[in-house]
């Protein structure tokens, strides 16, 4: 989504962005200035409120019906579990776990597209979710490392699901954690990785983790595949997933595209997974930004410091690269979407930006 605050266009994937410090610090400039704010995306004014020292970026009364269906600040839209008052993720109903899409033999489109949203809900609650368990496990395994040591390594996929885990299951439903939830109903969920799939003639999908096959739904597949899908890349395995079942039911399937096995990189096309793996055998630290939240702890304090003072904060490079006394920053380029005039002006722009920083910074961009 785009917004416009103070004149400038921010680009942001969750509302929890705004959350972070150089944002706040925009938001604040914003408020004392009372400049007009909108949600560009959907053409719809938006104001800034103050609560306890926080900014936050608001619909106003009656508005937030406004935007778009797929807008994190739509009412009943993929982010409605992330409250407009705080920011912090308020889940009302179990429906988001549970509610599955109909059979077929339901026709009610309004009963349908009711629990093709929960679902979507579902997958876009993971994500956010998934982003703060990467921060935290890339911070864990190079903890007490300097960003420029050269020394920066990657967490495994295991020890992200892991944090994801503990993310997911603390998270409370009507004053019980989810854990307790899941315990009372007698459903798990686990993680890992796809490597491989296939279709099945029984119109199911097989899938193999590394050490097991597992048979899912075709439709809870084709569910998980087309909400991962980036813009229009369809990206093959591997695959980093999230199942929530029962004994006899898939409720949830998560998956996102990841750069190799074992090692936790989030990838947005093919192009980019083979960057990733080349990068991989140098063996450098990378690491990609799901989300703009974290860069500053990614980068830590002072390394964060010089990065900010020029490149705003929705800016997100394809891949930060932790060399020895050098940053890279990685934008990785389809030259079929430079015939894209926005996607060229934003690359522009972003590269405008990258220009400015100090030299142990490196800018590359790949291109193919």
């Amino acid at each position: 989504m785009i917004v416009e605050i103070q004149g400038q266009l921010y680009k942001i994937r969750t509302k929890k962005e705004i959350l972070s410090e150089n944002f706040q610090l925009i938001l604040s400039k914003a408020y004392h200035s009372r400049s007009k704010n909108r949600c560009v995306s959907c053409n719809v004014d938006m104001y800034i409120s103050k609560v306890e020292n926080r900014y936050y970026l608001k619909s106003y009364p009656k508005k937030a019906g406004e935007h778009k269906e797929n807008c994190v600040f739509y009412k009943n839209g993929i982010e409605n579990f992330i409250s407009e008052e705080n920011i912090e993720i308020n889940i009302k109903s179990e429906a988001i776990l549970f509610k599955t899409t109909p059979t077929q033999k339901t026709t009610d489109i309004q009963v349908i597209n009711k629990a093709e949203r929960k679902i979507k809900n579902f997958n876009h609650l993971i994500f956010i979710l998934l982003d703060e368990a990467y921060a935290k496990a890339f911070n864990i395994v190079n903890k007490g490392k300097k960003r420029l040591s050269g020394e920066i390594v990657n967490p495994e996929t295991e020890l992200v699901g892991y944090f994801l885990k503990k993310e997911l299951e603390n998270l409370k439903i009507k004053g019980k954690t989810i854990k307790e939830i899941l315990k009372e109903k007698q459903v798990f969920f686990k993680t890992g990785e796809i490597l491989s799939s296939n279709k099945r003639q029984d119109k199911s999908y097989r899938y193999f983790d590394g050490m097991k096959s597992w048979i899912i739904p075709e439709y809870v597949w084709e569910q998980a595949v087309n909400i991962a899908k980036i813009y229009t890349n369809i990206i093959s395995p591997p695959y980093f997933y999230l199942r929530l079942s029962g004994k006899r039911k898939v409720y949830r399937f998560f998956i996102l595209p990841v750069a190799s096995e074992k090692i936790f990189i989030p990838v947005e096309s093919d192009l980019e997974r083979k960057v990733a793996n080349k990068i991989l055998k140098k063996d450098y630290g990378i690491y990609k930004p799901m989300t703009t939240l974290h860069t500053k702890q990614i980068l830590t304090k002072q390394i964060a410091k010089d990065y900010f003072r020029f490149v705003p904060p929705d800016i997100r490079p394809d891949f930060f690269v932790f060399k020895k006394d050098k940053i890279g920053i990685i934008e990785v380029v389809d030259k079929n979407n430079l015939k894209i005039d926005k996607y060229r002006e934003r690359l522009e722009y972003k590269e405008s930006c990258y220009s400015r920083l100090p030299s142990y910074f490196e800018y590359i961009r790949i291109q193919a």
